[in-house]
């Protein structure tokens, strides 16, 4: 399979370029208790990627330099959290250029009913068409009482919950992202889509068994990076059991490449990054596409990649 270079990509995690990168991070502040990530780090998981790219300048418009990149490298819609007080960028982007980014909102189930509430609320107002949570960010385990509430609210409104799963970036403790946690929940809530985030390290394997077990589970490509991860491969090959499945793999930030002609990619794509101006490379600048086609459903909701 080679890569192609006519179909258009939906990113179901997309972000903003700043101008100042921990300003992005700073609701995690209160969990991290090593020096190196409280005082040195610029994002979280800065141990992991050493490349992070530049903040922008003071009066670089931030959906400018998005949309820059999005058209650089095919990709057609993005999904951004307009849930965000402090970020006018995403919800900017919404209002002026509808047709290109989906809204969605970021929750902390510590919140209980207000987060139900600003779910609904967030709904009628912006047309949200999924949640968001990190529950290492929260300290909360994906099957705790407090998500249940959530989770009810997703189903009643008829949107996917995407949740990170598996050892988180940052330096939180994991035991509130293991991926067994999901199968209690896609067990008590067979109506609720549930979205994995973050490739779910390192239990690849747990995924694609729950995938195998449960209909309303979902993949998302997102956070890694060069080359297919181990888990996805493992994803590609139990797909053969059935491709119902493999269709329940999403592109996520657009993190994913292929693994055939590695080298010649990356020299390809040090040309791309190089035409575009110096004060415009923002996060997007290094971004890297899913080779798999994906259309929105009527909804916006999950996606559907064809057959490998």
């Amino acid at each position: 399979m080679t890569m192609p270079t006519d179909i258009a990509i939906i990113d179901t995690m997309i972000g903003f370029p700043s101008t100042d990168r921990r300003e992005v991070y700073k609701f995690l502040a209160p969990s991290l208790r090593d020096k190196e990530s409280q005082e040195d780090f610029k994002m979280p998981a800065q141990y992991m990627f050493k490349d992070i790219p530049a903040d922008i300048g003071e009066g670089v418009d931030p959906v400018a330099v998005t949309l820059h990149n999005m058209d650089t490298y095919g990709v057609r819609q993005g999904m951004v959290n307009v849930g965000n007080e402090d970020r006018e960028a995403p919800r900017r982007a919404v209002r002026e250029f509808p047709e290109r980014f989906l809204p969605c909102i970021d929750v902390d189930p510590r919140h209980g009913m207000d987060a139900v509430r600003r779910i609904k609320s967030f709904h009628d107002e912006w047309g949200v068409v999924a949640v968001t949570s990190f529950p290492a960010g929260a300290l909360v385990a994906i099957n705790d009482a407090p998500y249940y509430p959530i989770y009810a609210a997703c189903v009643e409104l008829d949107i996917p919950i995407f949740l990170t799963a598996g050892v988180p970036g940052p330096r939180v403790p994991l035991k509130t992202q293991k991926v067994e946690h999901l199968d209690e929940v896609c067990w008590f809530f067979p109506e609720l889509k549930v979205v994995m985030r973050h490739g779910a390290e390192p239990w690849e394997e747990l995924a694609v068994k729950l995938m195998l077990k449960w209909p309303n589970l979902y993949y998302s490509t997102s956070a890694l990076a060069e080359a297919l991860s181990q888990g996805d491969h493992r994803l590609r090959q139990h797909a053969r059991l059935g491709q119902d499945h493999l269709r329940r793999v999403l592109p996520g930030r657009s993190d994913l490449r292929t693994n055939h002609d590695r080298a010649a990619g990356r020299a390809a794509e040090r040309q791309r990054v190089a035409e575009v101006p110096e004060g415009q490379r923002g996060p997007g600048a290094r971004t890297r596409l899913n080779p798999w086609e994906c259309r929105a459903s009527e909804n916006s909701g999950p996606l559907r990649v064809p057959d490998p």
